[in-house]
């Protein structure tokens, strides 16, 4: 505050100022600082130097340094002995200061500008753009909020005249029930065309319609002269190669008839082309499995080889081990196991609650996961690890964030309003390019409801659901153990991508037909899914009898029966739930009494919309007009 003080006598001052202003004025700043000095930072000594620092011994002063007697490093003290370390530390109110303030400089100059003295000005601007951020965020939390309020509140007369005249008079009007009274639960029959139109689903208002044409011809033309020209220009002198290569045409062949024959499925976005050929290749996986289930160990090892000559030669897989020395924890320790697999924990439950879409699910599966691996691990010592581990780290801390994770984003994806005009009619080029961007983004997002009441084929359906779900994970260990393939192998990461990918439609058309009452049968893709994952378990059953020597079945039954009474546990939960949060409202439905979901699902909207059925040509409504005359 040097620049406040009265100047000295002859010294001249701007003429702006007046000398009776600026003498008391200055005054009063120097005598407000030194109060605040004197009654403050004196008594708190916030803000000063470490007094346990020397300039002679430690040189300059640095913000990030420690100068305090030597002591264990935080990562490297046990967690029984924290409160320990913790007591050994000063705790006045400029130790808390310094302390605070050493470790923001040290994660300033690991992560921001390296250690530099003079970057001050940086860090201040860095700091301001991080509370920008998470301001905005905050903010667009609060903006999604009221989206939801908008969105589950309307304020129109025509949602006040659904409604029965003591609901308008208790002002409830504003809360509206969507439902459509011809999809009443207790009184629809299986339709086939119905479930047809929903496995083969047809895209609405097409805009470009050279993307949407088969182009069967120029599909053949082009790939018979390919293919032949391929077969007439390669060197057939290597059996082998000869093989490895029809087998590869034969594959892309029969990749380009499911393009083009099969049916499109649940989804249509980004194009149905792409779940054409996803189903196309989950049935070639299926035919391969078929396959390899009449083959021998050897020959399947003999194969494996051929492939990757270098990194699958292995008899026996070398398994990092977790469940060692439990008693020692360190956050040194706790921090070495957040490694790759922890990100993939995060980012596979991120993905698996976009599929799920339900919370209480997904909680259930993570939990029963570790339960499976619990008991599991007399067959495979690797699923071992400790209480920490499994608890704190798997479920509560990767699995958790990313359950919140998929949630949240289903949550925005569910109010989010998709406009799908067509590309023609936009003209800015930043709103063509918008357009193909929202191309990659679901057409729609369904509301997943898993339960409806606590009936028995829910409650069997979602038993079945988390048995299928488990069985596929535990195939992914299975196959890589008993076949000595590498967790860092391609061949295990594809396949977690194709189970993913097959995974998508299959848990949407499981959906529909266990909560969809028009739906007839098990949709093609999810079929295809679950004898997937049955011939897996074939395979690890038969090529590892020596390790299945040691089954104990008193575990597997006892892990059966836990997994029953977690599924019955979930559904009423989740009922429990649904009512206990307002989900839902006891509605007067044709004169009877339902609790009617207060968002859209297949439990009170049909599955697909009018616009869908109406895309079909009416050979049903031809048939129906024929029958009708007849009436």
């Amino acid at each position: 505050m040097a620049f406040l003080r009265v100047p000295p006598k002859g010294a001249k001052v701007a003429p702006w100022v007046p000398e009776l202003i600026f003498a008391p004025v200055s005054r009063a700043f120097e005598r407000l600082g030194v109060y605040f000095y004197n009654r403050v930072i004196s008594r708190t000594e916030i803000g000063l130097f470490d007094k346990r620092w020397n300039k002679n011994i430690h040189g300059p002063y640095c913000h990030w340094r420690y100068y305090g007697k030597p002591d264990v490093k935080l990562m490297d003290v046990k967690i029984s002995e924290l409160g320990a370390w913790f007591a050994r530390r000063e705790k006045t109110p400029g130790a808390l200061y310094n302390e605070f303030m050493r470790n923001i400089w040290r994660v300033h100059n690991l992560y921001f500008s390296g250690p530099v003295y003079n970057n001050t000005i940086k860090t201040v601007f860095r700091f301001i753009f991080l509370f920008s951020f998470v301001n905005w965020i905050a903010k667009f939390q609060r903006y999604m909020d009221f989206q939801k309020a908008r969105y589950h509140c309307i304020m129109s007369s025509t949602s006040k005249d659904k409604l029965s005249d003591d609901e308008k008079d208790n002002g409830d009007y504003k809360r509206c029930v969507r439902f459509r009274n011809r999809l009443d639960t207790e009184n629809v029959e299986p339709d086939n065309d119905y479930t047809n139109n929903l496995n083969s689903r047809i895209v609405p208002d097409v805009t470009v319609e050279f993307l949407y044409k088969s182009h069967t011809i120029s599909v053949l033309v082009c790939l018979c002269f390919f293919l032949i020209y391929t077969a007439f220009m390669s060197d057939d002198s290597n059996t082998s190669v000869n093989a490895y290569k029809g087998l590869k045409a034969g594959c892309v062949l029969f990749i380009i008839v499911s393009a083009l024959a099969f049916p499109n499925g649940p989804f249509i976005r980004p194009h149905p082309i792409l779940w054409r050929i996803i189903f196309g290749i989950s049935v070639l996986y299926l035919i391969l499995l078929q396959f390899t289930v009449f083959q021998s160990f050897r020959d399947i090892k003999d194969t494996l080889k051929w492939l990757d000559p270098v990194r699958l030669q292995n008899e026996k897989l070398d398994e990092k081990e977790y469940a060692v020395n439990c008693s020692d924890i360190t956050l040194e320790r706790i921090w070495s196991h957040m490694d790759i697999f922890a990100v993939g924990h995060f980012l596979g439950w991120t993905m698996k609650a976009l599929l799920i879409r339900h919370t209480i699910i997904c909680w259930y599966i993570s939990i029963a996961w570790e339960i499976t691996e619990l008991f599991f691990t007399h067959l495979l010592p690797n699923f071992a690890e400790c209480w920490w581990d499994a608890i704190g780290l798997d479920i509560l801390l990767c699995n958790g964030l990313g359950i919140f994770v998929g949630t949240y984003i289903c949550k925005l994806l569910e109010m989010r309003e998709f406009h799908w005009e067509s590309i023609k009619s936009i003209r800015t080029t930043k709103g063509k390019f918008k357009r193909a961007v929202l191309q990659f983004t679901p057409e729609s997002w369904l509301k997943v409801d898993w339960f409806k009441n606590t009936a028995i084929k829910r409650f069997l359906c979602v038993y079945l659901f988390v048995m299928i779900w488990l069985v596929s994970e535990l195939n992914t260990f299975f196959l890589k153990h008993i076949f000595a393939v590498d967790t860092y192998h391609p061949l295990v990461f594809y396949r977690i991508i194709l189970i993913g990918l097959i995974s998508a439609p299959s848990i949407r058309q499981f959906y529909v037909f266990a909560t969809d009452p028009r739906v007839s049968r098990l949709g093609m893709q999810a079929w295809v899914y679950c004898a997937v994952c049955a011939l897996e378990a074939a395979i690890c059953i038969k090529f590892g009898r020596q390790q299945f020597m040691t089954l104990e079945l008193g575990l597997i039954s006892l892990w059966i029966f836990i997994l029953a009474l977690g599924s019955f546990a979930s559904v009423w939960l989740s009922v429990w739930w649904a009512k206990y949060s307002s989900k839902t409202k006891e509605m007067n439905v044709n004169r009877k009494l339902r609790h009617c979901y207060l968002d859209s699902s297949a439990e009170n909207l049909s599955t697909l919309q009018d616009c869908d059925l109406k895309k079909r040509k009416p050979w049903t409504e031809e048939r129906d007009a024929y029958h009708s005359d007849f009436k």
